[in-house]
């Protein structure tokens, strides 16, 4: 040890000698000393007065492996560290309920040089006045459980508020309740009973959720959409949201050709984080599969491949059960890389709610309108459609099954 003691000291001399500085502030008694003690691990960012102190509430760990909202919520977390600034996270559950985040996934937040508080928020408000510039935090439904802390907080702490409100999340449930009312459709794993229920009722319930995730943006001093059609969508709904930032679920993009070409890929790949539930990503690849794969089959055995972590027994069962379709699909669980998925196949279907997840979506409608308006012209009625953004695309209808084709 104190070999390698003097190693180090000799590659390193000069830049300890000359460029390690003392933190100014490690003999402070004013506020100063207090961020030594709040942020130990991001020393550097301490010497830093003009970085921000940010206090980031989200529900649960952003565990990268749980899902695309919790992998964008670390990239966020990502972003703000590199930009130098101060975080602190809280979280409504601790990392260690139901192993949400093991020790790995803990360390892969606090290696970004954020201080991860493992106490309730309620507890942090009386010890922590005065200090955070900045307030985020994350989802509708995490905005209401801390509300009442949030406003006792800024009481004794002025602050910005930034509300990442990711996707209008009533939008899903009013879907949700039309296919279960009017379609008469009941997935597994899906709200049970509702059907029975007044009608008017639900449609109260409905406006009131409404009402509040809407409310919930009009107080934010800034909100985070996940595109700018969902920005231009609440825009519409909110004139007075102030500071609309479009933050999607990729924060870079690398590109890659595959090496097999088109001609030599055959199949139908669907890639989701699933997380052992139904909900969200589970029910529509459970929709395609029974209102749409078939008569694909029935046109073309063309493969289906559903990939993804926590895959739901129930999807399993509705393949098995399906003579039709059960032969032509694969299900592969937690692959460790995805690449020879893309070599296999042809098609890749998303399951972002209505595109939502999409931040690309001008490039892809212009992509998708050329090549599936060539496609639909041999197989369904082509008639053109225009997009929140104006951009043209098309849209196909199979009149015998209602299948309706959208880019």
């Amino acid at each position: 040890m104190i070999e390698a003691g003097k190693k180090f000291y000799s590659k390193w001399k000069n830049a300890l000698q000359e460029s390690h500085l003392e933190n100014p502030y490690a003999h402070d008694t004013s506020q100063h000393k207090k961020e030594k003690a709040f942020f130990q691990a991001s020393d550097l960012r301490a010497r830093d007065p003009e970085k921000a102190n940010i206090l980031y509430l989200d529900g649960q760990a952003p565990n990268k492996s749980r899902g695309s909202g919790f992998g964008r919520a670390f990239d966020n977390l990502s972003m703000i560290a590199e930009l130098g600034h101060r975080i602190t996270l809280v979280t409504e559950c601790g990392p260690d309920i139901d192993d949400w985040c093991d020790k790995a996934c803990v360390d892969s937040i606090t290696g970004l040089g954020i201080e991860y508080a493992n106490h309730k928020f309620k507890d942090m408000i009386k010890s922590h006045s005065g200090y955070y510039d900045l307030v985020l935090v994350s989802r509708p439904n995490n905005f209401i459980t801390f509300f009442r802390e949030i406003v006792d907080f800024y009481r004794a702490n002025p602050f910005a508020l930034v509300y990442d409100c990711e996707a209008l999340v009533y939008r899903c449930t009013e879907a949700l309740h039309k296919l279960i009312r009017e379609d008469k459709i009941q997935f597994p794993g899906g709200p049970q009973g509702s059907e029975n229920i007044d009608p008017e009722l639900i449609n109260m319930l409905l406006r009131e959720e409404k009402r509040m995730e809407l409310s919930l943006i009009s107080i934010s001093d800034a909100t985070l959409p996940v595109s700018d059609g969902e920005a231009k969508f609440i825009s519409q709904l909110v004139p007075s949201a102030r500071n609309m930032y479009s933050i999607g679920h990729i924060m870079s993009s690398n590109i890659a050709v595959t090496k097999a070409d088109f001609d030599s890929r055959n199949g139908i790949l669907y890639l989701a984080g699933f997380n052992d539930a139904m909900y969200y990503n589970g029910d529509a690849i459970w929709y395609f599969l029974t209102e749409i794969y078939p008569l694909v089959v029935e046109a073309a055995p063309i493969p289906l491949t559903i990939a993804g972590k926590g895959i739901p027994k129930e999807l399993r069962l509705v393949v098995e059960a399906n003579e039709i379709i059960a032969k032509h699909v694969t299900f592969v669980e937690s692959p460790k890389t995805v690449d020879y998925l893309f070599q296999e196949n042809r098609v890749f279907v998303a399951p972002h709610l209505y595109g939502a997840g999409i931040q690309y979506i001008c490039l892809v409608y212009q992509f998708m309108s050329c090549v599936i308006n060539q496609i639909c012209h041999l197989v369904l009625p082509v008639s053109p459609i225009s997009n929140l953004s104006g951009e043209r695309g098309v849209v196909g209808r199979h009149p015998s099954c209602h299948v309706q084709l959208h880019t």
